[in-house]
């Protein structure tokens, strides 16, 4: 029998005010990421590591620069928790870096680019549960440059569902403001095959579609529709699919 672990509410981004209320600011400034991690290292390398020390998450990780140069965004740990910020390298010799996203709970912070000059898509992660089994899902954020026009994008969509929704295959496909992005073509538990045990929502059961995204108002447009047994799609350039690779009955 198939399992197919594709949505679970308990796990859901429903509220863009969890990533704002996550972020503590002491005096209004976040602290110079990379300077810090600097000084960290220079004071840590006389004496090994703790486990703490070994097990904790990178102090700055995921770096990533805007298209024009301009913003610089990256995803810095204060506390324990990450916090994704931001430094304008046109804000002048004494500029800070703002804090946009904090880390919910349940999700981690895994990674964030740019989409356009000003508009930054992140991704997360969580272990979701259901009815005594433990399987990973990812969601996607975007967010401008300035903290403004927050958005969970593909969460509840009825075109695009399933247990990844980050899975981004091509940032610059052409129309403007658009991404390439993978995910099950919506379908309801009645439309699968008898033999699929059903966690949830879930869409072509683990066959991705891929999907033309546009990062500030969410909408889709279909451009590959999913097909057997095809698992991964692969643009060119121009953000044509002209790949697709999967396995059947054992032959890749």
């Amino acid at each position: 029998m198939l399992l197919i672990f594709l949505y679970d509410r308990d796990v859901a981004l429903s509220r863009i005010s969890i990533f704002r209320c996550s972020i503590k600011r002491s005096d209004g400034r976040v602290i110079l990421a990379l300077a810090a991690a600097m000084s960290g290292m220079v004071s840590h390398a006389a004496a090994p590591p703790s486990i703490e020390d070994f097990a904790s998450r990178p102090q700055v990780e995921n770096v990533s620069i805007s298209p024009d140069g301009r913003y610089l965004a990256l995803i810095q740990t204060r506390d324990g928790k990450a916090l994704v910020v931001v430094d304008d390298r046109q804000g002048g010799k004494d500029r800070v870096l703002h804090p946009l996203l904090g880390e919910p709970d349940q999700f981690l912070l895994t990674w964030c680019h740019w989409a356009t000059n000003t508009r930054l898509l992140c991704g997360l992660r969580a272990i979701a549960r259901e009815r005594g089994s433990l399987f990973p899902v990812t969601r996607l954020v975007a967010v401008d440059a300035d903290g403004k026009n927050m958005r969970v994008l593909l969460q509840n969509s009825r075109e695009a569902q399933g247990q990844f929704q980050d899975e981004i295959i091509n940032w610059h496909p052409g129309p403007p403001d658009t991404v390439l992005i993978e995910a099950d073509e919506g379908m309801s538990a009645s439309q699968l095959a008898g033999n699929v045990k059903v966690y949830g929502n879930v869409g072509t059961h683990g066959l991705p579609a891929v999907f033309e995204l546009n990062v500030v108002t969410g909408g889709l447009t279909m451009r590959q529709p999913a097909r057997e047994p095809i698992r991964h799609w692969v643009t060119d350039k121009r953000g044509q699919v002209r790949l697709g690779a999967g396995y059947s009955a054992g032959t890749v």
